[in-house]
């Protein structure tokens, strides 16, 4: 892909993984900071706008400076950044197509992109209320009076869901002693795993989309079926969760 990075790269693998055909049923068409990555088509009509993090970008050293002791502001502050490049990018598409922006990791050593850091950094700073409820505070990016153009906002990444279950049932089927080394357990693992018919290399194209419930243009939450994908939202009362 001329022009591309990794996290381009990969969100071209995830669709292309749905069965959509590059020049068919999406376009990639990158320009800079002027527009948005990708457009799909295939009865869905979906503008999306990938950013990936660095850990050569100077917020990253930032983060890398403070040694751990990162206040509310820097923790949400990358993603919020991010949030602001893709808004010019989506303006003049608000009256097109619902408008998502996606994110990757990238080889960012101090970025999280954990779901609910992403989403404090869209919807406002975590807060807890009297009742001991998490919910959302100041510094909003999404809300009914702004940035409606923002349908959704995605996370991407790679998981091996096979691994994570073979490594849950392992541990509760196995019995260890205290003499056994890391390197004979991880043994002890690969050939039970092969043995109970896991693919531990199984690598799954992962999208954990945050549901902008203001937005201008509903997403098609469809579109976001894969075998790992997950859905978050608002419900009527504020409170975040993921959807069923």
């Amino acid at each position: 892909m001329k022009g591309s990075n990794l996290s381009q790269e990969l969100f071209e693998d995830y669709l292309n993984h749905k069965g959509l055909v590059k020049n068919r049923d999406y376009f990639y068409e990158p320009d800079g900071n002027t527009r948005p990555d990708f457009l799909v088509k295939a009865g869905h009509n979906i503008i999306f706008e990938v950013k990936e993090f660095s850990s050569d970008s100077e917020g990253d050293q930032q983060l890398r400076s403070l040694e751990g002791h990162v206040t509310v502001l820097e923790l949400y502050g990358p993603v919020r950044r991010k949030i602001q490049k893709a808004k010019r990018q989506f303006k003049s598409h608000k009256n097109d197509y619902p408008c998502v922006l996606i994110l990757y990791k990238g080889d960012s050593l101090a970025v999280n992109l954990d779901i609910f850091v992403v989403a404090a950094a869209a919807y406002g700073d975590l807060s807890m209320n009297s009742n001991g409820q998490w919910h959302f505070g100041q510094n909003t990016k999404l809300s009914p009076e702004r940035n409606k153009t923002f349908s959704g906002i995605g996370i991407i990444d790679e998981v091996y869901p096979e691994r994570v279950a073979a490594h849950k049932i392992f541990l509760e089927d196995n019995t260890f002693s205290s003499s056994d080394t890391l390197q004979q357990i991880d043994e002890r693992f690969k050939d039970w795993s092969q043995v109970n018919g896991y693919n531990l290399e199984k690598r799954v194209i992962r999208v954990q989309l945050i549901n902008n419930v203001f937005a201008s243009k509903h997403v098609s939450l469809g579109f976001f079926d894969g075998e790992c994908d997950e859905i978050y939202s608002t419900d009527e009362n504020g409170l975040f969760g993921r959807m069923p």
